[in-house]
């Protein structure tokens, strides 16, 4: 039963590891994501 109980700790204990993780490079991947976006050229009429 021991066994059981810290095998479920320890998974909740890396999920919420992944979860911060997640939420603390977030803004660093959200800003290397909209360097990449090519920059549409508006068309000018003729």
């Amino acid at each position: 039963m021991h066994e059981d109980l810290y095998a479920a700790v320890n998974e909740v204990e890396q999920k919420l590891e992944r979860q911060l993780n997640k939420l603390r490079h977030k803004p660093e991947a959200r800003r290397a994501t909209h360097s990449e976006v090519p920059v549409a050229e508006e068309e000018t009429p003729v």
